[in-house]
């Protein structure tokens, strides 16, 4: 369609040249000056003509777009709102909220042309210190790329994993676009696990018993202050079964027996269960003492022994 018109100025300007030949083996002045007149007449008016018809496939052309940019935003919006996730964007420099989904309106309400430190965060009379703005852009003022970060809202309470980065909005200027995960029960299942770690360490730590606890790859993970009581070794001394084993069995024909004795309980019992055990050991001093094991290999292949 756009080669249309092409092809009608191509015959206008034909029409326009055989008039001019005319003109030229005209003597008649008048006749000169009128066919001169009708020719441009007919030139512009025929401009007129392809300009409008231009003017109306052009018009077609930018409702059509339109139509499919609305189709488009539609769809994306639909897709933002269907998240099991709050995302918003908000101006970095007046800190207003340009958008906010489904997940977030529903946490926070009808957010958008507010602040987002006055919004979605409480207690705040400006932006807020923790804002990552400042990281979101180079030093050029461009985006920075994505930055990771957990926190817990002050309005709701609740965790988050949040991904922010800095984006081009649609108008040109660069704005942030936050996406937050609700990982609440996740972190409090992690803050349990930590009080749960803290509470076996100090019970292992004031233990009256050895504990030492030895990874699946034969590191020594763990001694206890009992440990290098009785026998004065510590994780410098022994960071692997190997060393443990030279160190505390220097008998080589001996050691070869407890290596030989650990082997066979490894494979006659399994995860959980208690392998005892009966052995002289060569402690640092050179002394020696007999010491009863209680050995259990837990679920993650690391080994729990009891001295």
């Amino acid at each position: 369609m756009r080669n249309l018109p092409r092809k009608e100025l191509c015959l206008v300007a034909i029409v326009a040249l055989i008039l001019a030949v005319v003109i030229l083996f005209l003597e008649n002045q008048m006749i000169v000056a009128g066919l001169s007149s009708l020719a441009i007449l007919v030139g512009v008016g025929y401009a007129v003509f392809v300009s409008e018809r231009m003017s109306r496939i052009l018009e077609k052309e930018v409702e059509a777009k339109t139509r499919e940019l609305q189709q488009s935003q539609k769809i994306f919006i639909t897709v933002l709102n269907s998240l099991d996730a709050a995302i918003y964007v908000a101006d970095m420099e007046t800190y207003e909220i340009l958008f906010a989904n489904r997940v977030m309106r529903d946490a926070f309400g009808d957010v958008v042309g507010k602040t987002c430190w006055h919004t979605i965060q409480s207690n705040q009379s400006g932006p807020c210190d923790f804002c990552t703005n400042q990281k979101l852009l180079t030093d050029d003022g461009e985006p920075a790329g994505i930055h990771t970060w957990k926190f817990q809202n002050t309005v709701t309470g609740r965790w988050s994993e949040i991904r922010d980065r800095a984006i081009h909005w649609v108008d040109g200027r660069i704005v942030r676009l936050e996406t937050a995960i609700d990982i609440t029960e996740r972190q409090q299942a992690e803050e349990a696990l930590d009080k749960e770690k803290e509470r076996f360490r100090v019970m292992v730590e004031k233990a009256p018993l050895g504990v030492s606890i030895i990874k699946a790859d034969g590191r020594y993970e763990y001694i206890n202050p009992k440990f290098v009581e009785i026998f004065g070794y510590t994780l410098k001394d022994i960071p692997t079964g190997q060393a443990w084993f030279t160190k505390a069995y220097p008998d080589q024909e001996y050691r070869e027996r407890v290596i030989a004795d650990g082997v066979s309980g490894l494979k006659g019992t399994r995860r959980g269960e208690t392998r005892p055990g009966t052995f002289t050991v060569t402690c640092k001093d050179g002394s020696e003492k007999v010491i009863h094991f209680r050995s259990v290999t837990i679920e993650n292949g690391d080994q729990f022994i009891i001295y």
